[in-house]
């Protein structure tokens, strides 16, 4: 039997510090991103393309235009 692990939410602080590092290094753009299949999956599903992503990234919103 495979024991499970127990996973703890992060924080807000932990969430923002984050989201802030991945903003900084997608400015410089200093990164690689993988797509797993199962994010492709929920991209197409969403009607999410990769600049859509990347904005997320760099910027922290999505903005619809």
């Amino acid at each position: 039997m495979t024991k499970r692990k127990t996973v703890t939410p992060l924080d807000s602080k932990a969430v923002e510090s984050i989201a802030k590092g991945c903003s900084q290094r997608a400015q410089k753009g200093d990164f690689t991103i993988i797509y797993t299949a199962h994010a492709r999956e929920q991209m197409e599903i969403r009607t999410i393309d990769q600049k859509h992503v990347l904005q997320v990234l760099e910027f922290g919103v999505w903005t619809i235009c």
